[in-house]
């Protein structure tokens, strides 16, 4: 038995099946009655299934032609569907993304690029990993990531970048902390120089973390880190549990409901920049209709 055999082939006998007359289905089929009877011939035979039972000019399904029938009817209609699949694959509008971030960024993701993507492309999927800046680097690199939301002041070599946030800092203390609840000047800040620290581990971006000790360096002390964490939920609970106190990005004091509070840092010049990055040999249409649904800062 052969299964050298084609979509068309199948598609013939699926119409012979529904119409039972051979006249109708050439009709349909926009083909000669002999051609359709010639291509269905060579099916059964490379098959070696008898397909229908001819009796005269009546023709019926064989016991074999019925089980197939539906089969043939499954794949076909699976097969339309891949092929609609496929195209939208081409044309962007489908498809996986695979995204790496900092934890840092996660607010920002979710609103500026996830609930974009699901209301504008609901068949594009994505996977989400929490990595550091060197591993998005390496993977996007490698082509085992389309796209890289990594905190970093200056290009990534060999990748492409933009801007697409820009962010003060801010002060994460308890809810009733009474130390200090406005910050004025950099002097403000040096009066808790004696208090511990939770920041974000200095692996995971090295120009985040020199932001982070130019703002200290500008209120004159050198800090003292209790604890490093690549996890803003877990820098949270910390604080408010009276393991230190932390300095975050403005836009990580949305969405924890914790007893804690936010103090700006707004006598401090200092940003962190959230960067996406991405590799221009990704020919993926799916990265580059993405691309287009972020703001880009100056």
């Amino acid at each position: 038995m052969s299964y050298d055999y084609s979509l068309i082939e199948l598609r013939y006998f699926q119409v012979l099946a529904e119409e039972l007359h051979f006249g109708r289905a050439a009709e349909k089929l926009f083909i000669t009655q002999p051609a359709l009877s010639k291509q269905i011939k060579r099916l059964e035979s490379r098959l070696e299934t008898v397909l229908f039972d001819r009796h005269n000019r009546k023709v019926e399904l064989s016991e074999s032609g019925r089980f197939l029938q539906e089969k043939v009817k499954v794949l076909l209609e699976n097969w339309k569907k891949d092929v609609n699949y496929a195209q939208q694959i081409q044309q962007g509008l489908a498809g996986n993304l695979r995204i790496g971030y900092v934890g840092s960024a996660i607010q920002f993701l979710t609103q500026e690029l996830l609930l974009k993507i699901r209301k504008g492309y609901p068949d594009i999927s994505f996977e989400l990993e929490e990595m550091g800046n060197s591993r998005q680097a390496q993977l996007l690199s490698e082509g085992s990531l389309d796209i890289g939301f990594m905190r970093s002041e200056t290009e990534i070599k060999g990748l492409a970048s933009s801007v697409v946030q820009k962010d003060h800092f801010c002060l994460v203390v308890p809810q009733n902390y009474k130390r200090l609840t406005r910050i004025q000047s950099p002097e403000d800040l040096s009066m808790l120089k004696e208090e511990d620290f939770i920041l974000f581990d200095s692996e995971y971006s090295p120009t985040y973390f020199e932001r982070l000790m130019q703002i200290f360096e500008r209120a004159g002390f050198k800090p003292k880190i209790a604890h490093k964490t690549v996890h803003a939920h877990t820098i949270y609970n910390l604080v408010e549990n009276g393991f230190g106190i932390a300095i975050v990005p403005q836009s990580l004091q949305y969405g924890f409901a914790m007893n804690i509070q936010f103090i700006p840092l707004d006598p401090f010049p200092q940003e962190a920049s959230l960067r996406m990055v991405w590799n221009t040999s990704n020919l993926s249409e799916v990265l580059r209709r993405s691309l287009g649904l972020l703001p880009v800062q100056s």
